[in-house]
């Protein structure tokens, strides 16, 4: 009978043993897991950034190809339509951006000749002088404004136009050849692209393989 008791005394121990060490061993894998979580969307939004960033320069490198008399359809009409699109939008910032532009020359010119030519020598004169210098310079602080708003509206949209092309990037590269043959240095730049995307991919997989490992590892040891 005592030999019994403490068998049954040493079975509920090693049973709560057990219990323990499989409830810490899955608190472990679930902090392995938020940990493997974190670092995929650390890794999304750097493939985003790079789709952006990469956009920026491509669009650039179009732009310039498209200046030149190399005028021929890009060959994934994806590409061609984004490509069009982006550049017609472009275009509407940049005639607004060089509206304020030349709105804020013309002022600068206009304050500078005023400056130039005012002779009042009374009171009154000096301070109306003195009241159109304060609107000038507040017009100019508005007009400066509207610039810095354009420039980041242009560079959001060629941030688009990369994250429109490089979602397509499959496709893109099953023509790659096509790029590589007088493209002006589109194919240079869509390489470079490749390798930081690609690059980033691959961790991405990397770890939500090990995230599958973790889910298979539960299911068995459950």
């Amino acid at each position: 009978s005592c030999c019994c008791s403490s068998l049954l005394l040493v079975s509920a121990q090693e049973s709560i043993k057990n219990r323990a060490m499989g409830f810490m061993d899955s608190v472990k894998r679930a902090a392995t897991k938020a940990k493997l979580q974190g670092q995929v969307l650390v890794i999304d939004n750097k493939i985003s950034s790079a789709k952006k960033h990469h956009g920026v320069l491509l669009y650039d490198v179009l732009l310039q190809r498209h200046s030149s008399d190399a005028k021929a359809p890009l060959p994934v009409e994806n590409f061609e339509a984004a490509f069009v699109a982006a550049m017609e939008d472009m275009k509407e910032l940049s005639d607004k951006l060089r509206e304020k532009d030349d709105m804020h020359d013309a002022l600068e010119a206009m304050t500078e000749q005023a400056n130039r030519d005012f002779t009042g020598v009374t009171a009154g004169d000096k301070a109306k002088h003195a009241g159109n210098k304060l609107k000038d310079s507040a017009t100019r602080s508005k007009l400066k404004a509207d610039m810095a708003y354009y420039r980041r509206e242009m560079k959001i949209r060629k941030e688009i136009f990369g994250l429109q092309l490089f979602d397509d990037l499959p496709e893109i590269l099953a023509h790659e050849g096509s790029f590589e043959e007088g493209m002006d240095g589109v194919g240079a730049a869509l390489n470079r692209a490749k390798d930081d995307i690609h690059g980033l991919m691959d961790k991405k997989k990397e770890k939500e393989e090990a995230m599958k490992a973790l889910s298979g590892r539960r299911t068995r040891t459950e």
